[in-house]
């Protein structure tokens, strides 16, 4: 346990986005950095995990300024080896650089060096596994981003057939988009709102009809609380909007609007909905009328499902979702809650998004 704590505090400050940087420079991949950056960190921990001897008497704050100067230094022509197409990264060099630079450290020189080749071998190993996946993985995310651009930014128009005249056209979703205003609502009318809506629901003889009067009253009247207003573009870079729902009548332009931020996510423009970070994202939509369904259908596994045969996606590899999801690298739109008639139904998929 003691081992465990010290990698944990170390590897805390184990930044090596500007070592993923300095790897790519000059190098034509699909990868970008914070792909490199997740598979160092990943194959360093599983170096650690399985061999704790390595660094058992150094001292942890200067662990991770003496792994970023290697990988960017002594290390980076084998580091670069997968991302160049290039195989493996070569095991013995690594591991005879990697002791001499230690040796050449004055606060490293409690290393135990008899255990550099093992550590080194485990971190190749994963590290190597790691790049080719993350490679994999980024083919398949342009397959899908480009499908779905495809599918939600193509808007169809149709009307009445005139004679000699064109009737079907189109355009494109963010060439004719104009962003809406939305309202916050404060935190403390929503939890009012939440709590008394479902005793008002769940514990009254109201019939249907009722129970959506009701509803869209409420709806009305938080929607009338003080909350602040902004475009919706800068709802995704709300430093405490880590999750929301969006509260509309129908034919508000709730889908439109999602169908929107899934386009400008999959283009990688996100800087149009004032996300200033370049982390990479991967962007999912799920229709809640058809995902409700699949009742004994998970949520990734239904996104497999639906992108696979709605949106003509290549077989995904596996792991592709969760390979984003684990570090918090997507966006996931849940589309249509209102379109779920039956009440106890729309609760059941609540339920089941909350799960």
């Amino acid at each position: 346990m003691m081992v465990s704590a010290m990698i944990g505090a170390w590897l805390g400050e184990f930044a090596t986005v500007e070592v993923s940087k300095v790897l790519l420079s000059g190098v034509t991949s699909k990868l970008n950095p914070s792909d490199l950056d997740k598979a160092i960190k990943t194959a360093t921990i599983e170096a650690c995990n399985q061999e704790t001897r390595l660094f058992y008497s150094c001292p942890p704050d200067f662990i991770p300024k003496f792994l970023c100067n290697f990988f960017k230094e002594q290390g980076l022509s084998e580091l670069q080896k997968p991302l160049k197409d290039e195989g493996r990264p070569d095991l013995e060099f690594l591991a005879e650089v990697f002791k001499k630079a230690a040796l050449a450290d004055s606060k490293m020189q409690e290393i135990k060096i008899d255990y550099v080749h093992s550590w080194m071998e485990i971190f190749v190993t994963t590290y190597f596994q790691n790049t080719n996946n993350c490679i994999r993985f980024q083919i398949a995310k342009e397959n899908y981003c480009q499908q779905l651009i495809n599918w939600f930014d193509d808007v169809k128009f149709a009307g009445i057939a005139v004679p000699g005249q064109e009737v079907e056209k189109s355009e494109k979703l963010v060439n004719i988009f104009v962003l809406p205003e939305v309202q916050e609502d404060n935190q403390n009318d929503l939890n009012n709102f939440n709590s008394s809506i479902e005793t008002e629901l769940f514990s009254s003889n109201l019939s249907q009809s009722q129970q959506q009067l009701l509803w869209e009253q409420k709806q009305r009247a938080l929607r009338n609380s003080s909350g602040r207003k902004l475009l919706a573009s800068q709802i995704l870079s709300q430093s405490n909007c880590q999750k929301f729902v969006l509260l509309g009548a129908p034919g508000s332009g709730k889908t439109t609007l999602l169908s929107y931020f899934v386009v400008m996510i999959a283009q990688k423009q996100i800087e149009q909905l004032n996300i200033t970070t370049t982390t990479d994202y991967l962007p999912l939509i799920i229709p809640i009328r058809d995902f409700a369904r699949h009742e004994n259908t998970s949520v990734i596994e239904y996104v497999k499902q639906f992108v696979e045969k709605n949106l003509c996606v290549k077989t995904l590899p596996v792991g592709f979702f969760e390979y984003w999801l684990e570090d918090g690298r997507t966006f996931i739109f849940f589309d249509g809650l209102d379109e779920i008639a039956q009440e106890n139904k729309r609760y059941e998929v609540v339920q089941k998004i909350e799960n």
